[in-house]
């Protein structure tokens, strides 16, 4: 059985409906100091307990961050890219911390 497939991709639909979550996302990890927990790459549960934080938290977390390409995932482990060590750094003069 093959689907009706829509006429156009709805990707466009879902960024809005998850907007919401992408920026709580972005929010919790920034006030919980999670990017500033990065100085090696580190799987959910080594960061978990690195910071402090449960286990659980982290990753539910961490995959949204990924998602919104703000960690890159190489073999079980987060680290930061470009991005995320360009905006997401408080010692970054280019920080968007405030904004969200």
């Amino acid at each position: 059985m093959n689907p009706v497939l829509p006429p156009i991709d709805d990707t466009k639909i879902w960024d809005i409906m998850l907007s919401d979550f992408k920026s709580q996302a972005i929010s919790i990890a920034l006030a919980l100091e999670v990017f500033e927990g990065f100085d090696a790459p580190a799987s959910a549960e080594q960061l978990a307990k690195k910071l402090g934080y449960s286990l659980r938290g982290m990753k539910a977390l961490l995959p949204m961050l990924k998602v919104q390409g703000l960690l890159d995932k190489h073999q079980g482990a987060y680290q930061l890219n470009n991005l995320s060590r360009t905006y997401m750094l408080k010692e970054s003069p280019y920080y968007w911390g405030p904004f969200f």
